[in-house]
């Protein structure tokens, strides 16, 4: 009976190839909770009137200044 269910349960994952599978998973998290932080901590200090205009619009851009655009020209 033994045999019968290690047929049908698949072949084992690699414990290796698991754990990076997790760590990865866990960095995406991290990271993803930073963002989201940093988001909320501007969105509050605009509301607060202690940030200008400029620095919410590139909350999102993980710091990449390449592609903004001046609004003043």
């Amino acid at each position: 009976m033994g045999a019968i269910g290690k047929i049908f349960s698949g072949p084992e994952e690699d414990p290796q190839l698991k754990a990076d599978r997790d760590a990865s998973r866990r960095m995406a998290e991290e990271e993803k909770r930073r963002a989201e932080e940093k988001a909320a901590n501007l969105r509050s200090a605009r509301l607060s009137g202690r940030v200008g205009f400029s620095s919410l619009l590139g909350a999102g851009l993980g710091g990449e200044s390449k592609n903004k655009k001046s609004l003043l020209g």
